[in-house]
């Protein structure tokens, strides 16, 4: 009897939220620059435990980072914007998808 391999999948919940950044002195003419912070919590699909050193990748910034023991991730200082998310990990299917970073009323 063949058995097939059951294959893991987990899940990824993301938070932006947004700060605005003040001009340095002497640039009072500088319009304020939003950035955002973007944190998440990977879990695995099946009993709920945190993902730990899984890989979330933002391709079009070149940026990485691992999640923790608890399975969270955390970007600082995030452009706004749309951006592709990629979260890998051993052993577990390749997740893919995208975050908007923006104010609830749009850009600018």
């Amino acid at each position: 009897m063949r058995q097939r391999a059951r294959s893991r999948a987990g899940w990824i919940a993301v938070f932006a939220t947004a700060a605005i950044v003040r001009p340095a002195g002497g640039q009072e003419n500088v319009p304020p620059v939003p950035s955002f912070s973007l944190s998440g919590h990977i879990i695995d699909d099946f009993n709920g435990a945190p993902v730990v050193s899984a890989v979330v990748k933002v391709p079009q910034l070149k940026r990485y980072v691992f999640s923790d023991l608890r399975g969270r991730f955390h970007f600082p200082n995030f452009p706004e914007g749309t951006w592709d998310i990629v979260v890998e990990m051993l052993g577990y299917h390749t997740l893919e998808g995208s975050v908007m970073a923006t104010f609830p009323w749009g850009p600018g």
